[in-house]
């Protein structure tokens, strides 16, 4: 996979697709193809031997990767090498979402801004793309209201650069501004983790690493508001759904909010600088009333828009039409 990278560096192909680049697995994809109706793919990795296929094929890329990709790029915290190679690959990365969806039947997307980054000049693309949100599951990830303490949680995979800016953001930048009113405050971190980034952070004061669990919801019990401080990344961002979900009240940056149409003051809080965000969460840790408020807003929200058979129904109908009638 490595030297398929290196064999890419001169073209204008994605260096994560050139990664999966394997004869083995094409050949596999083309004979199991035969025996089926449709092809479903899954992310742009995969797209390669199944677009010259002759069934019905349909692309879920989940996020426009490039403005991911163009978000890290841009960002302070992003230097040296790896500044490098994201700056080559959103370059190649817009260019190749753009194009590859008219290899498809049909392609999906979880948000309209990820929709519109890519295809908003694209007009004939935009046609053949569509956008179904993700869901929640609302069985699995029951409510609960009359939260009190002072318990600050954060779900997320760790392994993802986007994730790890938001903890360091959140430890450096906000959580200094909440310890001094409150520093007996926790900020509990629960997710997948490299060994070196587990003993960095378990090692600081105030904060608690879980690493991955059996159990997501019963880990998040006991916290008090779910967090968000992404400043990198796309698409729609599920850790705000469970948290809205298990009756976490929520405070959010605004690229966290991306994709979903939760209301700022209702729903959940909104804040990208700092300080802003540290009184949000000092607000709602010393109002209960609200917190129970928004933390209610948001279950009914979600249950009103993101539960799965809603957000699939529209998908499944045009899988069906390609299927069946065309």
């Amino acid at each position: 996979s490595w030297i398929n990278c290196i064999m890419a560096l001169p073209t204008r192909n994605p260096l994560q697709v050139a990664y999966y680049k394997n004869s083995k697995f094409n050949n596999l994809i083309e004979s199991l193809a035969d025996q089926h109706d449709a092809v479903f793919c899954h992310l742009i990795r995969l797209a390669e031997p199944v677009k010259k296929l002759s069934v019905v094929k349909f692309l879920e890329m989940t996020d426009a990767i490039s403005l991911n990709y163009k978000r890290v790029k841009e960002s302070k915290s992003t230097k040296g090498f790896r500044a490098a190679i994201f700056s080559i690959e959103s370059q190649r990365l817009e260019r190749y979402e753009k194009n590859i969806v008219k290899f498809f039947d049909h392609s999906f997307l979880v948000s309209e801004i990820d929709k519109k980054f890519l295809f908003a000049k694209e007009p004939c693309s935009s046609n053949i793309v569509s956008v179904f949100s993700n869901g929640v599951d609302l069985e699995g990830l029951k409510f609960e209201s009359d939260r009190g303490g002072s318990c600050i949680v954060f779900i997320g995979n760790l392994y993802s650069l986007q994730n790890l800016d938001a903890v360091n953001f959140m430890i450096d930048e906000i959580m200094p501004i909440v310890w001094r009113e409150k520093p007996h405050a926790k900020f509990k971190i629960i997710g997948r983790i490299r060994e070196a980034d587990y003993r960095r952070l378990k090692n600081i004061a105030g904060v608690i690493v879980t690493g991955e669990v059996e159990n997501m919801a019963a880990e998040a019990r006991n916290g008090t508001i779910g967090v968000c401080p992404i400043r990198l990344g796309a698409g729609v961002q599920n850790k705000v759904l469970e948290y809205m979900s298990l009756g976490l009240p929520v405070i959010s940056t605004t690229i966290g909010l991306e994709g979903l149409d939760a209301t700022n003051g209702k729903d959940l809080e909104v804040a990208d600088q700092p300080a802003e965000f540290a009184s949000a969460i000092l607000e709602l840790m010393n109002d209960t009333a609200k917190a129970k408020k928004i933390a209610m807003a948001a279950r009914d929200f979600v249950e009103q828009h993101h539960s799965w058979e809603s957000q699939l129904a529209g998908m499944v109908e045009i899988i069906n039409k390609k299927l069946y009638y065309s």
